[in-house]
């Protein structure tokens, strides 16, 4: 039996990422990509929050909360997987990728509902305010 690989240390990953999953724990980030780099950019970016989880860094439970997505339009030619899993034939095809938080693609309709949320700052994570914020978080999501 082999050995398992060590882990690599969260500091082999660019501050770009770890600050694109910061940013998308708190709101929408929106850019366009060829469909393989936006892949890979979202194999990394969850190499790195599972890294985070493992090692039980400070920000763990914040990036977990940020979602990334891949689409591409509507009238892109596509092949599907025998798990009819579409990717499209093109490789390039420019793609867009967005971070966001979870279930921000309700907050429209929450909001019109009357559910408000007090903003995040855009202070650095390591605020006091955002601390408080997240702590009352997972607070009542009883983690």
């Amino acid at each position: 039996m082999s050995k398992a690989r060590p882990l690599k240390p969260i500091e082999s990953f660019s501050p770009e990422l770890f600050r694109a999953l910061i940013e998308g724990a708190k709101r929408e980030i929106t850019f366009d990509l060829p469909y393989r780099k936006a892949v890979h950019l979202r194999m990394r970016l969850n190499q790195l929050r599972n890294l985070m989880r493992l090692q039980k860094h400070e920000h763990a439970a914040m990036v977990s909360q940020a979602v990334v997505t891949i689409s591409w339009p509507d009238d892109t030619p596509v092949n599907k997987s025998s798990r009819n899993v579409k990717t499209p034939k093109d490789i390039n095809t420019i793609c867009m990728v967005k971070i966001a938080p979870s279930d921000s693609e309700y907050s429209a309709v929450l909001k019109a509902a009357g559910v408000t949320v007090p903003s995040l700052s855009s202070e650095p994570v390591s605020s006091k305010v955002e601390d408080d914020i997240l702590s009352s978080y997972l607070k009542e999501k009883g983690l």
